[in-house]
C-alpha cells in the first residue's frame, strides 16, 4: 500500500499544481480528496502518529506569512498536506526542495524583469519597518504589485515531492 500512497500523494500534488498555475488558486476539494484517498489507502495510523502534529505545527509556523500576505492560504494548506501525508522528515525535505527551487526561479524572474533591486529594497524596507515596530500593511497587494511577481508555489512542491519519492 506504500506505493499506492506515494502515487496518490503525487497525483494530488499534480492536480494542485495545475490549478495553481492556471487559476492561481489551490482548491480545498483537491486537498481534501487527496487526504481522504491517502487515509483510505492505509494511512490512518500514519496520519495520527506521524503526520498530524507536523501538519499542525507547519500551519502555525507559516500562518504569519499569510497574515502579512507573503504567502497564500492555499500554499500553507498545501505544506500542511505534505506534512500530513509524508510525516516530518520527508515533509521537511520536500519543502526544502520546493523552497530552493522557488527561490532560484524567483531570482531568475526578478533579474530578467529588471525588478530585482526594486523588490529587494522593498523587502528590506518592509522588514526594517516591522523590526522597528511599525506595521507597514500587507507585503503583497495585487493592485499595487501586479500579478506578475507571484509564482505558483505548488509547482515547486510537486517537484520536491517527485524528487523525494521517486529519486
Amino acid at each position: 500500500m506504500e506505493h499506492v500512497r506515494d502515487y496518490v500523494f503525487v497525483l494530488t500534488l499534480f492536480l494542485v499544481a495545475v490549478c495553481d498555475i492556471s487559476k492561481r488558486k489551490i482548491p480545498n476539494i483537491i486537498l481534501m480528496t487527496g487526504t481522504l484517498l491517502l487515509f483510505a489507502a492505509g494511512g490512518e495510523g500514519f496520519f495520527l502518529e506521524e503526520g498530524l502534529l507536523p501538519a499542525v505545527f507547519a500551519m502555525a509556523l507559516l500562518f504569519p506569512l499569510f497574515l502579512f500576505r507573503m504567502a497564500g492560504a492555499g500554499d500553507i494548506k498545501l505544506v500542511a498536506f505534505v506534512f500530513l501525508a509524508q510525516g516530518a522528515e520527508k515533509g521537511i525535505k520536500i519543502c526544502i526542495f520546493a523552497l530552493v527551487g522557488a527561490a532560484l526561479f524567483s531570482c531568475i524572474r526578478l533579474f530578467q524583469s529588471k525588478r530585482a533591486v526594486e523588490r529587494f529594497m522593498y523587502f528590506f524596507s518592509y522588514v526594517r519597518s516591522c523590526v522597528n515596530g511599525v506595521f507597514p500593511g500587507p507585503y503583497y497587494v495585487a493592485e499595487r504589485d501586479g500579478r506578475d511577481i507571484t509564482l505558483p508555489f505548488a509547482l515547486f512542491v510537486l517537484s520536491g515531492g517527485l524528487l523525494k519519492n521517486f529519486l
